[in-house]
């Protein structure tokens, strides 16, 4: 009888573990988006202070604003490998 006693509370200890790990792994989960999608919102900010900057100092010529095109898809790009690099 004690030794299922045991078994019981060993069972029970495990569970409650596996229940904490979980909970600890949804919350750096959370954590995880919520830093992307500010990082992300900013981001998107400073592109679009970006774009209406260097469209403006295109005047209209569309090979200038080819280049801000162009790198903002850089920026965007490098952005998107540090965010994943930092969170994965």
């Amino acid at each position: 009888m004690e030794r299922l006693a045991r078994e019981v509370r060993g069972t029970e200890l495990a569970i409650s573990r596996h229940e904490i790990q979980r909970w600890a792994d949804l919350q750096m989960l959370s954590v995880d988006l919520s830093v992307r999608a500010r990082a992300t919102e900013r981001a998107l900010r400073l592109d679009f202070e970006v774009y209406d900057r260097g469209m403006a100092l295109a005047d209209g010529d569309r090979v200038k604003q080819e280049l801000v095109l162009r790198y903002l898809q850089d920026q965007n790009d490098g952005f998107r490998r540090r965010i994943n690099r930092v969170l994965d």
